[in-house]
């Protein structure tokens, strides 16, 4: 019940027009091997014009739209909160955008911490201060938009205050 209120998400209702012969999905062709698994989400992490999939201990992020970003929400950080990625990419800017409890929606300006992801064949670790205002609830990890996936192996949350909230893919 807490989660539904801080995410303002409802409980499932029945379909009236469901039909269940025509609901039945088919059968996939071939299994998805598992050292590479596709994700609407990982961890709490959702890709928005992007796509996720884990392969190998780390999180390959591949863009299929201008914007590609990881959403996470539920959280409950005191800031300001200093985020902190290590990453292989080809490199480009990137942004983290937030909004905190007593907002119901993403601000139309401010709340933005741009900064460069550097080129990385090996990885390179960044880390961005969030000059976060309150208690971070959602945020968005905004990727360069390249033609080869960027490569997550760790990502964390440290605020003020508190303890430090980490994905190691």
């Amino acid at each position: 019940d807490n989660f539904l209120a801080d995410t303002w998400a409802t409980y499932p209702r029945p379909n009236p027009a469901y039909r269940a012969a025509a609901a039945t999905p088919p059968a996939p062709a071939t299994a998805a091997p598992k050292a590479a698994k596709a994700t609407a989400s990982v961890a709490g992490w959702v890709p928005k014009a992007s796509t996720a999939t884990l392969r190998d201990g780390s999180l390959v992020v591949a863009a299929d739209g201008r914007n590609p970003f990881l959403g996470l929400t539920g959280l409950k950080h005191t800031g300001p909160v200093t985020l902190s990625l290590r990453a292989k990419s080809a490199g480009g800017p990137a942004k983290v955008q937030w909004r905190t409890a007593d907002q119901e929606t993403f601000p139309g300006s401010g709340q933005v911490a741009d900064f460069t992801l550097p080129a990385s064949a090996d990885g390179s670790e960044v880390k961005v201060a969030l000059p976060v205002t309150g208690s971070l609830l959602h945020l968005r990890l905004y990727l360069p938009a390249q033609a080869g996936p960027v490569t997550l192996d760790w990502v964390e949350l440290r605020p003020a205050t508190g303890k430090p909230q980490r994905w190691d893919f």
